[in-house]
């Protein structure tokens, strides 16, 4: 029954696949990056890869297109490209006209184009490569296999191309510009479906991965402006992208239609076996936004798509419709996936930063980070009316209650006050801290202040006491210097009127009394020389007597100091 569904329906020519490869970068190199995307080339091949594009004006708010292209040379807060057509068409670029299949199995491949390859950059340090490509076929599971198989860039399937050489020759080719990374030569592991993960290089089959082209472009960029090699990183599930589809059918029966959404909304290939229950086959089920009679947008954790079964033919559906799905849907739902991978790698640089052994630079770390929240907040989160048609807006609205947004934006903010709590509190005890060491500081000055004041009284005391001393000390010294001036004169003064009164009032000396020059002079010097002694020892026991006078009150001081 499956199969015949199958066989019946047909795609549309205006239904596409795009797969979304969502990566981080650091927000510091975002000019860098910007610069290097404007100016990468193809190696030999002297045409560049990629042309500046531009976010639709026509279907969003005036603020929103202005944030997404930046007008009057003012710095770019997100910028698109679309790979160029020399670049897509190229061998050596993607050679998007060459035969291309993806390689499932021994009996089973998939024909397919690349329609188209855009990249978005977002200054808060999120990124995207967005492949757009289309089976070759109308068959419905061509389509579905390519959605589900597509996604993984590196698993048991490969890609590979032909081209034509002659009128029946035909040439395999890989493009060069898919060079293989360190990241490729891992070994190979399990899947989510079970099989074994081989890598496929660049073999002489020609052969090779989604994950090369993807490493080839991405990479070509850092090497354009010598970026270092980890200038991005995958956000998403390893190796994996996001897929969003516009699936218009034909042919397809009413009551098969919300088995397809539910097989499209899972993204499972057509050959899968599905056993949904009621809930999942509901016209209410929360994933399903209905546009129109029989038709749907659908919401996942891994990509979105737009569902019309037999849509009508009137140029509306078959050109206009298409066209916004293609633009302005699928930039809002870009939009969306830049708001919920931003807080995500908002949120693991805090975690990351968290580990910071040395405080000064987690403090560092978490005021740039913070940083980046409020430009993220205030410029690329608060979109509460983004789009000018009721159907654009509902779903963009759509993909943010789906992402649970305001929940993930408020868990980011909960950590940013916690944070800014925390550092307060630090803040505070510091300031605590640095009060009690002031107040201490300032009792220790208070007492050497008063220690100098009493040791400078103490100076003074004892210079007063010393210029006492030495007053008295002089006094004294005068004292005995007119002491022994006086004891010398009496010693000289006394003998020699001794003599004279002699010398004078002698008139009869007696008759044995006989006195010579001689002993007249020896008794006169002996007179002089006993007066002398006699004043120096009265001088010298008063000057003695007097020195332990003034030393007992410094013997009595250092004792006390004792």
């Amino acid at each position: 029954m499956l199969e015949q569904v199958f066989i019946m329906a047909t795609v549309k020519s205006n239904s596409f696949l795009t797969f979304v490869y969502p990566i981080t970068l650091e927000s510091g190199n975002f000019d860098k990056i910007v610069e290097a995307a404007d100016a990468v080339e193809v190696a030999d091949g002297g045409f560049r890869i990629w042309k500046p594009d531009e976010f639709p004006h026509d279907e969003l708010l005036p603020h929103v297109a202005d944030y997404l292209n930046p007008q009057n040379d003012q710095p770019p807060t997100a910028r698109l490209w679309e790979m160029t057509n020399d670049a897509l068409a190229s061998p050596k670029g993607l050679g998007n006209k060459a035969d291309w299949r993806l390689v499932l199995g021994k009996d089973r491949e998939v024909p397919f184009k690349f329609d188209c390859v855009n990249l978005f950059m977002f200054r808060v340090g999120v990124g995207f490569l967005a492949f757009r490509v289309k089976p070759e076929s109308n068959d419905l599971s061509d389509w579905l296999d390519l959605l589900h198989y597509f996604r993984f860039t590196k698993r048991a399937h490969y890609l590979t191309a032909r081209r034509k050489t002659g009128k029946d020759t035909y040439d395999s080719f890989f493009p060069p510009i898919a060079v293989p990374t360190s990241e490729e030569q891992k070994p190979a592991d399990n899947n989510a479906d079970g099989q074994t993960e081989t890598v496929a290089s660049q073999t002489p089959e020609k052969k090779g991965t989604l994950s090369q082209i993807i490493h080839g472009l991405l990479n070509s960029i850092g090497e354009e402006k010598k970026l270092p090699n980890n200038w991005w990183d995958e956000i998403f599930i390893h190796n994996q992208m996001l897929g969003y589809a516009a699936v218009l059918v034909e042919d397809f029966p009413a009551d098969e239609d919300f088995n397809l959404l539910y097989r499209l909304r899972n993204f499972f290939p057509g050959g899968k076996e599905i056993y949904p229950s009621p809930f999942d086959l509901s016209p209410n089920h929360p994933s399903l936004l209905e546009y129109g009679n029989r038709q749907w947008f659908t919401f996942s954790f891994d990509g979105g798509s737009f569902l019309a079964c037999d849509a009508p033919g009137n140029e509306f559906f078959n050109a206009t419709l298409p066209g916004h799905l293609r633009d302005a849907y699928f930039h809002l739902y870009i939009i969306a996936l830049h708001q919920r991978f931003a807080m995500i790698s908002l949120s693991q640089e805090v975690a990351e930063k968290w580990e910071t052994k040395i405080e000064a630079n987690k403090v560092r770390a978490f005021e740039q980070i913070r940083g980046k929240f409020l430009a993220f907040t205030t410029r690329g989160y608060f979109f509460a009316e983004v789009a000018q048609s009721e159907h654009h807006q509902r779903y963009y609205r759509k993909w943010q209650e789906y992402f649970e947004l305001r929940r993930v934006y408020n868990e980011v903010r909960k950590m940013f006050e916690w944070l800014e709590l925390i550092h307060a509190k630090r803040i505070q005890d510091a300031a605590t801290e640095q009060a009690k060491l002031f107040e201490q500081e300032t009792k220790e000055a208070a007492r050497r202040e008063k220690e100098e004041k009493q040791r400078d009284s103490q100076l003074a005391e004892e210079d007063a006491r010393r210029e006492k001393e030495a007053k008295e000390r002089d006094a004294a010294f005068q004292s005995r210097l007119s002491l022994f001036g006086l004891l010398i004169t009496l010693g000289i003064g006394i003998p020699a009127l001794v003599t004279g009164f002699f010398g004078m009032n002698i008139t009869e000396p007696p008759e044995n009394f006989t006195l010579n020059l001689m002993t007249a002079i020896v008794w006169f010097f002996g007179a002089v020389v006993t007066s002398v002694s006699a004043a120096l020892l009265i001088y010298f026991y008063m000057n003695r007597r007097q020195e332990s006078d003034e030393n007992r009150p410094q013997e009595n001081e250092d004792k006390t100091q004792k």
